[in-house]
């Protein structure tokens, strides 16, 4: 285990920046800074993948790269739409090649949380995108759990624990 952690340090460093943005986007206030930092924390966590050779799960990054920069330039009911409807295809694509690894459920929960996220971000609501992120941070713990992806399982709790403050905070 050691070694593959020394083998792979290039990848970690990319899922720590990712990770560093991916807490700092449960923090901002602005729908367009949640865009931001999630489409940071989607390209590094896309090279980190590319980089282990997790081909799927960088597919599904990278898409959440482009559909976060869709969001943040353009945001209209048939652009939103479009992606939201894109988000779902690429989705199943990603979590039929990942059913030959994984029963049913556990292979398609990326593709859930995906279509989630590509539906809430397309709104303005800024609650709603918190709140919906933070259900799918647990579901994510879950996925991680079940395919052991440990470090991400550490990652997802973080998130949840940092969207958590953030609401303490706010009902303060």
């Amino acid at each position: 285990m050691l070694e593959s952690v020394l083998n792979n340090i290039p990848a970690h460093i990319c899922a720590l920046i990712g990770f560093i943005f991916l807490i700092i986007s449960t923090q901002v206030k602005k729908r367009k800074e949640i865009l931001l930092f999630q489409s940071l924390f989607s390209l590094f966590f896309f090279l980190q993948y590319l980089l282990l050779g997790v081909y799927s799960a960088s597919i599904l990054c990278l898409f959440g790269l482009i559909r976060n920069i869709v969001f943040y330039f353009k945001n209209n009911k048939i652009s939103n739409n479009i992606i939201i409807f894109l988000t779902l295809i690429v989705g199943i694509i990603t979590g039929l090649y990942d059913m030959k690894n994984y029963i049913f459920i556990i292979a398609f929960i990326p593709t859930i949380i995906n279509v989630a996220y590509a539906y809430v971000l397309s709104k303005k609501n800024i609650l709603l995108i918190k709140k919906v992120f933070l259900v799918c941070s647990i579901i994510w713990i879950i996925y991680d759990y079940f395919v052991k992806a440990y470090v991400g399982l550490i990652c997802n709790s973080l998130e949840m624990i940092s969207y958590v403050c953030y609401f303490i905070k706010k009902k303060n």
